[in-house]
């Protein structure tokens, strides 16, 4: 884009917000929600959680035109046009409004298949012997950071595979190929039934937070406010940490 270009659009950009902002203001003081709704959620956690809730959201607000990207990838908000993203573990200091709408524990397991071959690790530093599968998006950095006996404990995973995807690390898991970090809203269920099972109980990971993420403004559409009570309701009661 040439200098001038790039001027123009800064003014384009500008006048842009102040008809969002106008819209806003109005929709606030009309009696029922409407407009398009542009969302971008992470896609194993939409499958799983958002996907069953749209249904009666859409029933129960007709006028609001949802328009929903699943992708683990972290995507721009602002220069994709997105209304809201919905966001898991730390987030990074931005402009952007952040809000909390349920906990989130994660837990290290793995396959008993794979602890009866290679063992069961009694210490992080134990972790070292072990193929410690990765997940590339992962918010935290490189490292896995636990709360033990001895305080704040930290330890770079090794192994020889990383995913995008975490659906991908559970099936990995669960065929016996190595030992992962993962969210309990995604591994409940094989928990429960055994087929996983959590090891060094005495480390806690730190609890995350599901976040929905929005730009500041001076009035919030009634589309927005309306979907983001109704998603910190229902996950308030399906993902709270136990």
């Amino acid at each position: 884009m040439t200098e001038a270009g790039e001027q123009y659009y800064s003014y384009i950009h500008k006048a842009k917000s102040l008809v969002d902002e106008g819209e806003d203001a109005i929709s606030s003081l009309q009696g029922t929600p409407r407009g398009h709704l542009k969302v971008s959620i992470p896609m194993v956690f939409g499958h799983l959680h958002i996907a069953p809730l749209l249904s009666e959201f859409l029933h129960r607000f007709p006028d609001i035109k949802l328009n929903l990207s699943m992708d683990d990838k972290v995507v721009d908000l602002v220069e994709d046009g997105l209304d809201m993203v919905l966001r898991i573990g730390a987030l990074s200091d931005s402009n952007l409004v952040a809000r909390k709408l349920s906990p989130c524990r994660s837990v290290l397991c793995a396959s008993p298949g794979y602890l009866e071959k290679y063992g069961n690790p009694e210490t992080l530093n134990d972790l070292k012997q072990h193929n410690c599968l990765y997940y590339s998006y992962f918010r935290s950095g490189m490292e896995w950071a636990f709360d033990g006996p001895c305080g704040l404990e930290r330890i770079k995973p090794e192994g020889n595979i990383q995913v995008n995807n975490s659906k991908v690390l559970k099936q990995l898991m669960l065929d016996d190929v190595g030992i992962c970090q993962m969210p309990l809203f995604l591994v409940e269920q094989e928990l429960a039934s055994g087929a996983l099972i959590t090891i060094l109980e005495q480390y806690r990971l730190p609890e995350h937070g599901i976040y929905a993420v929005y730009p500041e403004r001076a009035f919030m559409p009634a589309k927005l406010k309306v979907f983001l009570d109704y998603l910190e309701q229902k996950l308030s009661q399906k993902v709270s940490a136990p």
